[in-house]
């Protein structure tokens, strides 16, 4: 069984993006064209062998306490019930606020990640339902 796991997480670029009417929810409707691009944040998985709580170190950027990566861990945590503790070191290239969708590859690498080094088994609909619950983009950047 694997117990560490090295991704990368490619960032995109809009290639069109048009915004639409305002939502409910305040946020904006948008047709949108993205294109995958080759700058890659890189993230380290390890599995403790222990319950535990998850620890995310980011050495080149101050994530807030809640991060789409931690989200992303919640989430899977809660839909999967697996308890082992969690480490993720997520070595930032994607410069953040820029558009790129850094924070939104995380997730969607972290979840899959998840997913492969625990063995869970959850298919591409349980993935994408949980990247939706993290943000609008996530789902992209699972494939």
């Amino acid at each position: 069984m694997e117990h560490t796991i090295e991704l990368d997480a490619p960032c995109k670029i809009n290639l069109h993006l048009r915004v639409l009417d305002r939502r409910d929810d305040g946020f904006h409707s948008i047709e949108s064209i993205f294109q995958m691009i080759s700058l890659c944040d890189r993230i380290v998985l390890h599995r403790m062998d222990s319950p535990g709580e998850c620890e995310i170190d980011c050495p080149r950027f101050d994530l807030p306490p809640v991060n789409t990566v931690s989200r992303a861990v919640d989430l899977f945590r809660d839909t999967t019930g697996i308890r082992d503790g969690i480490h993720v070191v997520l070595d930032k290239q994607i410069p953040a606020g820029a558009g790129l969708g850094g924070g939104s590859t995380d997730a969607a690498a972290v979840l899959a990640g998840l997913n492969r080094l625990f063995s869970a088994g959850l298919g591409a609909d349980d993935l994408h339902a949980l990247a939706c619950g993290i943000g609008s983009d996530v789902p992209f950047f699972l494939g």
